[in-house]
């Protein structure tokens, strides 16, 4: 149940509502979730702020977007934005915080500036869009000894006018497989996933996509109208953690890219998985 959680939160944007306080400012409300690992609150709190700050800015792009007839120039990508995006906020105050199964779960109200937003996106985001309709994914791996593997795929829709019953996501030993969408205002995500440890058969998946984290998706480009594939790559972990039931094989970790693992790791939790497949 946790690990199904951890990874729709990452991408969704939760009770998201908007109010203008002044022709320049939107306010909108957002959630964020995060592990506790080894009861360390702190950090708990502190990746979980910043997952309801890009929820907010999320839901703010995705305001922008539509209303928009023309957007030009976009230099950067979509993901980098995301990044900055406490920059974009004004203010906020948080309207709830708790745990719930060694998750930190924190609600919060913002205010954002639509001039930045406004700044910002008209610069960088279009043609990251144009070129990106869907991606980059992520993968979920928590594997606590080999009878015990949950795996999820999940991926943010970049461009909100894309007809959502038409992508596919090609998995390299799987192949071809339509996603679960989850759309919540303009803001749209895509999952993989089963329940418990069924999602054991994606494993052979995960290693190959490890060894080579370019793949396909199939879609209707609303460009033009025409069903097209595209190249679709996985850049990061966005739940991680390997143990054989009493002690971590590998350190636990969360939104991590892999270019963030060195090559011996790589190949480290590579060997783990092949001799659990």
């Amino acid at each position: 149940m946790r690990s199904s959680i951890l990874g729709i939160f990452l991408l969704l944007i939760a009770f998201a509502s908007v109010s203008s306080e002044s022709t320049n400012e939107y306010r909108y409300k957002g959630e964020g979730k995060s592990l506790i690992f080894n009861n360390d609150i702190k950090s708990a709190k502190k990746e979980a702020m910043h997952e309801a700050f890009k929820e907010v800015i999320q839901k703010g792009v995705g305001v922008y977007i539509k209303t928009k007839s023309e957007v030009k120039d976009y230099q950067v990508t979509y993901s980098k934005i995301l990044s900055e995006s406490e920059g974009y906020i004004e203010n906020f105050n948080i309207l709830s915080e708790r745990t719930d199964d060694g998750v930190y779960i924190v609600s919060i109200e913002a205010n954002v500036s639509n001039d930045k937003i406004d700044q910002a996106f008209s610069k960088r985001i279009a043609k990251f869009i144009e070129n990106n309709l869907v991606g980059p994914c992520s993968i979920e791996l928590w594997v606590n000894g080999k009878e015990d593997i949950r795996i999820g795929f999940y991926g943010i829709i970049n461009d909100p006018t894309i007809e959502m019953s038409t992508i596919e996501i090609k998995l390299p030993n799987s192949g071809w497989i339509k996603p679960k969408i989850i759309s919540l205002g303009t803001i749209n995500t895509l999952s993989i996933e089963k329940p418990g440890s069924s999602s054991r058969i994606f494993l052979k998946d995960v290693i190959l996509l490890l060894e080579n984290p370019a793949t396909e998706v199939r879609l209707k480009n609303p460009g033009n109208d025409q069903l097209e594939i595209r190249k679709l790559f996985f850049d990061k972990f966005n739940n991680f953690k390997i143990s054989d039931h009493k002690t971590d094989l590998l350190e636990s970790a969360y939104l991590k890219p892999f270019k963030d693992f060195n090559e011996s790791e790589m190949k480290q939790i590579i060997s783990i998985l092949k001799k659990f497949d």
